[in-house]
C-alpha cells in the first residue's frame, strides 16, 4: 500500500512537471510562430503603411515666396548659417517693385478671409572667423509667414 501512495505521489510530481512545461510552452509558442512566420512583422508593416497614406496632409491657403538667406561673410561665422524668409505674394510682390506699385489685398477661401503676413525675431550664434567664443546676435522682424486668418474689423470677434 505504501509503494502505491509514493507511486502514485511521483506521478503526480511527474504530472505537474509535464504541465508546467506545456504551460511554459504554450507561453512561448506565439513568440515563436510570430518571430519564424514573420506574420507579426508584416502585420506591423502593413499597420503602419496604411497610416502613412491615411496622414492628414495640408497645403497652404496664401501664396507666399520664400528666400533663403545665407548669413556667413568673409569675416563672421553664424550658427546656423541660413535662415528662411516667407512673405506673403503681395508683399513680395511690391517690395520687388520697390514700391512702385500699391500692396494688393490678398485674400483667401473665396476672399471671404485675408492672407497675413507674420514676422518673428531670428536668434543666431555669431563669431569671428578664427575666435572661439560664440556670441548672440539677434535680425528682428524677420517675415516668417503667410498665413489665412479671419477679419475681426469685416466679421467682428469669432467665439469657437
Amino acid at each position: 500500500m505504501l509503494q502505491q501512495k509514493q507511486k502514485q505521489q511521483l506521478q503526480l510530481r511527474r504530472s505537474d512537471g509535464s504541465v508546467s512545461e506545456k504551460f511554459f510552452d504554450n507561453l512561448r509558442r506565439p513568440l515563436n510562430v510570430n518571430n519564424n512566420d514573420g506574420v507579426l512583422r508584416n502585420k506591423m508593416k502593413a499597420h503602419h503603411r496604411d497610416l502613412k497614406s491615411k496622414r492628414e496632409r495640408n497645403e497652404p491657403l496664401c501664396e507666399s515666396d520664400r528666400n533663403t538667406v545665407h548669413m556667413n561673410t568673409p569675416t563672421e561665422e553664424y550658427d546656423p548659417p541660413f535662415f528662411v524668409e516667407i512673405r506673403c505674394k503681395s508683399i513680395a510682390d511690391y517690395e520687388q517693385q520697390q514700391g512702385r506699385i500699391p500692396i494688393r489685398l490678398q485674400t483667401c477661401v473665396h476672399g471671404m478671409l485675408r492672407c497675413v503676413q507674420n514676422y518673428k525675431d531670428q536668434h543666431f550664434s555669431r563669431r569671428r572667423i578664427g575666435s572661439h567664443s560664440w556670441h548672440p546676435y539677434t535680425i528682428p522682424n524677420v517675415p516668417s509667414s503667410c498665413e489665412c486668418m479671419w477679419p475681426v474689423d469685416k466679421y467682428g470677434h469669432q467665439e469657437l
